[in-house]
């Protein structure tokens, strides 16, 4: 146990992260499945598997609990995808998947940490009935759009499937998100944005490592 979480194995006063060695092996393996089925499995399959590949590991140490490190799989999954080539659109919806959760996620305690007031709008997003309506909506429009484009074959159906979905999933994820991690955890996405809003706790790490990247200027300080 360091720090709250349960990540380290240590031999003495010597300690390894196993989550060190989890980045490498699913880099290795997402590539090789990748480059395996590109001639076999459809472009859809393979974006499923690399994310459930991807999930799995992040999942285990998410748990421990260390979500700073568990965020790397995130564009591991985001960089290896779009190098394989899978389709664009599937590499989109998972960028705008993740920056969409994280938004309306730290958006409750944006307000209260930094603005110091209270809009009753954002006050929404942590309310189950305004979520379980927003997500009955938009999956209505979903199914609709999905028969549209079974039937009629009209991209725009698509489209708006895209969207429907993209909108649904993020909502519910972010509710879940707010649910289910600790307040300290939610915070590490909130210096992010200001890591002034706590200078000598969570902000600390990343103000004093644009200090130390700052202070060298263009040609550093030399050894």
């Amino acid at each position: 146990m360091v720090n709250g979480a349960r990540a380290w194995l240590r031999v003495g006063s010597f300690g390894i992260q196993p989550s060190e060695f989890a980045k490498i092996t699913t880099i290795l393996y997402l590539s090789y499945y990748l480059d395996s089925s590109k001639r076999n499995t459809n472009d859809f399959k393979r974006f499923i598997s690399a994310c459930v590949i991807c999930i799995l590991p992040m999942g285990l140490v998410l748990l421990q609990p260390d979500f700073g490190t568990s965020l790397v799989w995130l564009p591991i999954l985001l960089v290896i995808t779009f190098v394989a080539g899978l389709p664009i659109r599937y590499v989109i919806f998972l960028s705008l998947c993740i920056t969409f959760t994280g938004t309306l996620l730290v958006l409750p305690f944006w307000q209260s940490m930094i603005l110091k007031n209270t809009s009753r709008i954002l006050s929404l997003l942590s309310d189950i009935r305004f979520v379980a309506a927003v997500s009955a909506m938009f999956t209505v429009i979903f199914i609709i759009a999905l028969w549209g484009f079974l039937r009629y074959k009209k991209y725009y159906f698509y489209w708006i499937d895209y969207v429907s979905f993209l909108v649904t999933i993020s909502v519910v994820l972010s509710f879940i998100g707010r649910k289910v991690l600790k307040d300290y955890q939610i915070m590490r996405l909130i210096v992010f944005l200001d890591p002034n809003v706590d200078p000598r706790g969570s902000g600390w790490n990343i103000i004093q490592s644009i200090t130390a990247i700052g202070s060298g200027g263009f040609w550093g300080k030399g050894f």
